[in-house]
């Protein structure tokens, strides 16, 4: 199906009701993704009584009951080099039933059922309630940089019957949809594969990657969960700065027997000493449309920084950030503070 519940904002499922309604059931069963079909993973039931007859219309959010059961892993340096494309993994991609039934005073109840797919994205409050994505690439805009060695990740929402994308006019066959929760799938770009700029074109949409010469400093790669609830990759290829975090507590300790101290121990005694470290990363010249890119990338729950074959979770430190154009500004280009997801030393 192609509308998809974003699950990060609410989404209310609606039923008319009448004088004659005392209460409504909805019935909520969550699936997630196997190898050739879906499976069950939470049953939940919400039961509300119709408060007056004035009531015409009863509502429930559904979208906190389907929240917990998405796991987000990033897109392995293994399957970046390989190109194609890739399946999503099994918990990227939920399927909700939703069945409401109406208890009434006279007559016999009634009930109907609907059923959605949801992603772990967001709506935006311009956008009104219960806002569903409808595209094919999964994407904010359609101009987006990679440089010549590097890879650029390009999420595509597959139906039964969907065309194959085309890279620069030549189709990529697309997988095979083993299980109805195998609509989205990843095509990776890998950049020495071309010699010139990229355009990825599937369904309705495309989009214009272009291919930039590697510079001297170092590729982070960053992947993080859009707004659209999948992995989105954006590069850092100027200056990187690393840096640490510490933090501790401390008391003091009167050692004495009455009559003298040892002057080499320690007074004052620091416990529970954790470290974190952090990195500051410096983007290349971008164009204005990457604006939405760092603003989702700052409101993205879930992000990891590859660099070669290491990958980390981390944090966006950056909690404020101005929004540069090209009239005001000229040329394009954005720090950003990330903390690694984890302390120095092993505490699990």
């Amino acid at each position: 199906m192609k509308l998809i519940i974003p699950t990060r904002s609410p989404y209310y499922f609606n039923i008319s009701v009448d004088q004659f309604t005392q209460s409504v059931t909805w019935e909520i069963t969550t699936k997630r993704k196997t190898a050739s079909g879906t499976e069950n993973i939470q049953e939940e039931s919400i039961t509300k009584q119709v408060p007056s007859q004035d009531f015409t219309q009863m509502w429930a959010d559904v979208s906190p009951i389907i929240r917990d059961f998405y796991h987000h892993i990033p897109i392995e340096l293994s399957d970046l080099q390989a190109g194609g494309i890739i399946r999503s993994r099994n918990d990227e991609v939920l399927r909700v039933d939703i069945t409401v039934s109406k208890t009434v005073t006279a007559g016999p109840s009634t009930s109907g059922s609907s059923t959605f797919d949801c992603l772990d994205g967001y709506s935006l409050f311009e956008e009104g309630q219960n806002t569903r994505t409808n595209k094919d690439i999964l994407l904010e805009h359609d101009s987006y940089k990679m440089a010549e060695d590097g890879y650029f990740i390009v999420p595509l929402w597959v139906l039964s019957g969907s065309s194959d994308p085309t890279i620069n006019g030549t189709p990529v066959a697309l997988l095979s949809l083993d299980s109805p929760l195998d609509a989205l799938q990843y095509l990776i770009i890998r950049g020495s594969d071309y010699s010139g700029d990229v355009t990825v074109a599937f369904g309705n949409d495309s989009i214009l990657i272009e291919r930039e010469v590697a510079c001297k400093y170092p590729v982070y790669d960053v992947q993080f969960i859009n707004r659209f609830g999948v992995i989105e990759s954006m590069e850092f290829r100027a200056v990187a700065k690393k840096s640490m975090n510490i933090t501790k507590s401390s008391f003091l300790n009167s050692f004495t027997d009455g009559t003298s101290y040892n002057t080499r121990r320690h007074q004052k005694r620091e416990y529970l000493i954790s470290g974190m470290n952090k990195i500051t990363l410096e983007s290349d010249y971008l164009n204005e449309n990457y604006n939405k890119t760092i603003e989702q990338l700052m409101l993205s729950e879930k992000v990891w920084l590859r660099q070669g074959s290491n990958i980390n979770p981390v944090n966006v430190s950056s909690n404020s950030l101005a929004f540069k154009t090209r009239v005001v500004d000229k040329l394009i280009s954005y720090n950003l503070e990330f903390g690694f997801a984890h302390e120095i030393m092993n505490t699990v």
